[in-house]
């Protein structure tokens, strides 16, 4: 299997997220944050 690694993310009105932008992602591999913060949500867009 091969590896994909996201450098970045730019969402436009998804769930909750309105216009956002994640960058440089090269080097993170967890996802933390609050309950109802959007956490699932960010993973059913990928």
């Amino acid at each position: 299997m091969k590896n994909i690694r996201l450098s970045e993310i730019h969402i436009t009105n998804f769930f909750g997220y309105e216009n956002v932008f994640f960058g440089d992602l090269r080097n993170y591999n967890i996802l933390i944050g609050q309950n109802n913060a959007g956490k699932s949500n960010l993973f059913k867009l990928l």
